[in-house]
């Protein structure tokens, strides 16, 4: 193998794992900015000149000085401009992170591979979600209003509300949907549903939808108690709802070709598998 490829290989590793990718000069070796942690040797002050990736909650982090613990300071100095591939460590003031990997290459020169690698990673996920799915389609919200048969919907003891979203189908991608399909989505402050999208009047979109049986089943998997499971009975053997589970469950409309040939891809790999 190559150096060159190798190096790639290493890269790419390196972009798979850290969620920060950003380039600057050492400041100082041993030293850090964050309040509350001792110095150590492995530290190192980095002034940030760019940034290929980052979490957006961090805002814009070009021209404010970070703190990288470093995996090895073998072959690195004060001055020197390095591209940093690093994972979440110290939030405050100021920022920490854990050096994962590190290159001379500009972030000019990674950008591109960045990029790449990052869509690459997100198809993937997609994919795993399409492979999930009861039952996928396109369409519009018609309405939505409160459900009114809750009662055994996860969640209503803490004070959830679960709202219905009624459903035109205008392609069905995967599965077979009801003659009148309704989408359900919970609305409260409860973190854990916090991030399950949300449906409204006019809406257009791509849904990959999971019985709320089923999700129940991988929440309560390895701690069901006898009620648990009678409940779950009663819910079966009631009419399916259906919803949303997860961000990467829901696409504009526009990403139908894309979502297309993800699932071609992906019902082509399961059944090369078999």
């Amino acid at each position: 193998m190559s150096k060159k490829a190798f190096s790639s290989i290493k890269i790419d590793k390196w972009i798979r794992d850290a969620p920060f990718v950003l380039s600057g000069r050492i400041i100082a070796l041993g030293k850090n900015n964050l309040e509350g942690v001792e110095p150590n040797e492995s530290m190192a002050t980095v002034l940030v000149e760019d940034v290929v990736l980052a979490p957006r909650d961090l805002g814009d982090l070009v021209g404010k000085t970070i703190t990288v613990y470093l995996q090895s300071t073998k072959g690195i100095k004060s001055g020197q401009y390095s591209t940093i591939f690093a994972k979440s460590w110290h939030y405050g003031k100021n920022i920490g992170v854990i050096e994962v990997g590190r290159t001379t290459l500009t972030a000019d020169r990674i950008r591109g591979a960045t990029i790449q690698e990052r869509l690459r990673i997100l198809d993937e996920e997609i994919k795993d979600r399409i492979r999930g799915a009861k039952l996928i389609v396109s369409g519009k919200v018609i309405s939505t209003y409160r459900a009114e048969e809750s009662k055994e919907l996860p969640g209503m003891e803490e004070g959830l509300e679960w709202w219905k979203a009624e459903i035109w189908v205008k392609t069905v991608e995967k599965g077979r949907p009801p003659s009148s399909l309704y989408i359900y989505f919970p609305i409260g402050l409860d973190p854990h549903w916090a991030e399950i999208p949300k449906l409204y009047p006019g809406q257009e979109g791509i849904w990959f939808l999971r019985s709320i049986s089923e999700i129940e089943k991988e929440e309560e998997e390895g701690r069901m108690d006898k009620e648990n499971q009678r409940r779950r009975i009663r819910q079966e053997e009631q009419e399916e709802r259906l919803m949303v589970y997860r961000q990467l469950d829901y696409h504009a409309i526009s990403a139908l070709p894309r979502i297309q040939a993800l699932l071609h891809h992906a019902s082509k790999n399961d059944s090369e598998e078999e």
